[in-house]
C-alpha cells in the first residue's frame, strides 16, 4: 500500500486525541445477544446505556504494516519507533495514525486485526473510528463494551448501512469518511463490492471520493473498471480527481497502463492533466516518454502539468529532459515551464544553460 507526498490524505488518517484516563472495560456483550447478528450485538450493547457508550470488536486487517494509533506529530512518533501512542475517543483533536512501512519497528510488526470502535449516545451510533488492537484507547469515562472477534464480512455489511446514518459533514463530531475508511480496513471479500457501491451511488460528491480513493488501493480489475467508468461519466471534477488519484495508489502494470491512456486519449483535458500529475509520482523510462509526448498536448494546462511531471522524475531522467524542452520545444510556454523548473532544481548543467543562454 503506497502513500504519495502530494496527497493531502497521504496515511491512514484519523482524528482521536492522546489525553485521558483509562475506562472500566466489559470482557463481553450481554449474554443475551451472544449468537445474535452483529448488528442485533451492537443494538443490545448500545441500549445497555442511556447515556455514551463505546463498543468494540475486533476483525481481520488487510494490511498487517499498519499501526493505526495516535501521536502529537509525526516527527515524535517516528522518533519513537511508532510506539507510546494513546488514543482518547471523547476528546476531539486532530491527532494522525500511520501507514508504517518503512524501517521503523512497528514496521516489522504483523498485525492480524484492526479494532473497530462504534460510539453509541442514546442507543444510536454516531461515530467510528478503528485503531491496531495494540494501540492503547482511552474511552474517557464512557462504559467501553467489547464484543470479541466479529466476522469480518458481516462487520463490512453493517459498516455500510452505517454510511447512511452518519453525518458525511467534517463538521459533525464524526464522520461518514471513518466509516469508509474502516471499511477499506477489513480484509473480506465484500470490501471492494461495497466500496464501488458507494462510489457509484448518489450519495454526496466528497464521500465518493473518498470511496473512490480507498476503492483505488484496494487495486484488482473490479476497482480500476468501477473508478474508469466514473471518470468517463460523472461531471463532478473533485469525484473524478478522487477516482484518478485512487488508480495511482494501485502499483500493478494495468493501472500504470490505465493511467497511461487517460493521459493520451482521454476527450477531457483535466482528466488528462491529473493522470500525468500521477504518472510524474512513478519513475521509469516508459512513464517519462509518455510525459515528454503530452509537452505537445493541445491543451495548456496538460503541457504545463506535463513539464511540471518531467521535473518530478528521478534527477538523472528529469535534468537532461527539461534541458532538451528548454533548449529546442517549439511551443514557447513550454520552454518556459522547462526553465522554471529546471531554475528549481539548482542542478550543475542547469546553471550551465542559463549561462550559455545569457552571456551569448
Amino acid at each position: 500500500m503506497r502513500f504519495p507526498a502530494p496527497l493531502v490524505a497521504s496515511c491512514w488518517i484519523f482524528f482521536a486525541a492522546c489525553e485521558g484516563t483509562e475506562a472500566a472495560a466489559r470482557p463481553d456483550a450481554r449474554a443475551s445477544a451472544e449468537a445474535g447478528s452483529l448488528e442485533a450485538r451492537v443494538g443490545d450493547a448500545a441500549r445497555t446505556t442511556r447515556g455514551v457508550v463505546w463498543i468494540t470488536y475486533d476483525v481481520p486487517v488487510n494490511d498487517p504494516d499498519a499501526l493505526l494509533c495516535c501521536f502529537d506529530s509525526f516527527d515524535e512518533a517516528k522518533r519513537n519507533g511508532w510506539r507510546g501512542g494513546r488514543c482518547s475517543l471523547e476528546s476531539i483533536n486532530s491527532t494522525f495514525s500511520s501507514h508504517s512501512g518503512d524501517d521503523s519497528a512497528a514496521g516489522r510488526i504483523h498485525r492480524t486485526h484492526v479494532s473497530i470502535y462504534l460510539r453509541a449516545d442514546a442507543g444510536r451510533i454516531g461515530e467510528v473510528r478503528a485503531f491496531s488492537p495494540d494501540c492503547p484507547v482511552d474511552a474517557g469515562g464512557p462504559e467501553l463494551v467489547r464484543l470479541g472477534e466479529i466476522d469480518a464480512q458481516a462487520s463490512v455489511r453493517y459498516l455500510s448501512r452505517l454510511v447512511d446514518e452518519i453525518p458525511a459533514s467534517k463538521a459533525s463530531r464524526g464522520n461518514a469518511d471513518e466509516v469508509i475508511a474502516a471499511i477499506a480496513m477489513h480484509r473480506a471479500s465484500n470490501v471492494v463490492p461495497a466500496l464501488a457501491e458507494i462510489v457509484e451511488s448518489d450519495r454526496d460528491e466528497e464521500l465518493r471520493g473518498q470511496a473512490a480513493f480507498w476503492l483505488g488501493m484496494k487495486g484488482g480489475v473490479e476497482a480500476r473498471v468501477t473508478l474508469e467508468r466514473i471518470i468517463d461519466s460523472v461531471p463532478l471534477d473533485e469525484l473524478r480527481e478522487q477516482a484518478i488519484a485512487g488508480i495511482a495508489q494501485d502499483e500493478s502494470r494495468e493501472a500504470t497502463a490505465l493511467l497511461i491512456r487517460m493521459a493520451r486519449d482521454h476527450g477531457i483535458a483535466d482528466v488528462r492533466k491529473k493522470s500525468l500529475f500521477w504518472l510524474g509520482q512513478r519513475a521509469g523510462e516508459a512513464v517519462a516518454g509518455e510525459l515528454e509526448r503530452a509537452a505537445d498536448d493541445p491543451d495548456q494546462e496538460v503541457r504545463e502539468m506535463a513539464v511540471f511531471s518531467i521535473s518530478q522524475l528521478p534527477r538523472e531522467q528529469s535534468i537532461p529532459r527539461l534541458l532538451e524542452l528548454a533548449r529546442s520545444h517549439r511551443n514557447p510556454g513550454v520552454r518556459e515551464q522547462a526553465f522554471l523548473w529546471l531554475g528549481q532544481s539548482g542542478d550543475p548543467r542547469a546553471l550551465d544553460l542559463f549561462e550559455e543562454i545569457l552571456t551569448r
